[in-house]
């Protein structure tokens, strides 16, 4: 383990004035990903970030998502394969099936490192509740 550099995307103001362009993370820090503040990102994905838009995902990734500093996760030949599998399960769910949130139960979202939705604040088990109908027979 040694030091690293993490170059931002853009420069951002530091706590004395200065304005930085990159970060010097000591060996051994623990770090933070906040990936739902990373998902709205309205510089990354527009002014619609906050919108639940699954057709984002057909078109090629941003241009700072592509220079990512973790292309190792993105260039691993089974990746493509596994984005393929799930498009066609997506597909097929969603040419079958209508989705509908419940009522039944509240959603709650629990932060932690990763949010997810359960129907109490005190779950540790991920639950979201779902009204599933058939479209028409197979």
């Amino acid at each position: 383990m040694k030091d690293t550099v993490l170059p931002l995307s853009e420069p951002v103001r530091g706590t004395d004035g200065t304005m930085l362009t990159e970060i010097v993370v000591p060996r051994g820090t623990n770090i933070f990903v906040a990936i739902m503040a990373f998902n709205r990102n309205k510089a990354l994905w527009g002014e619609d970030a906050h919108e639940f838009k699954p057709e984002r995902w057909l078109k090629p990734l941003p241009d700072a998502l592509e220079k990512a500093a973790i292309p190792g996760v993105y260039s691993h030949l089974g990746f493509t394969f596994s984005q393929l599998e799930m498009k066609v399960v997506l597909s097929e769910l969603l040419s079958n099936y209508a989705f509908e949130l419940s009522t039944e139960k509240p959603i709650i979202w629990n932060l932690a490192g990763i949010s997810y939705p359960s129907t109490s604040p005190d779950s540790t088990k991920g639950e979201l509740w779902l009204k599933v109908q058939k479209l028409r027979s197979s």
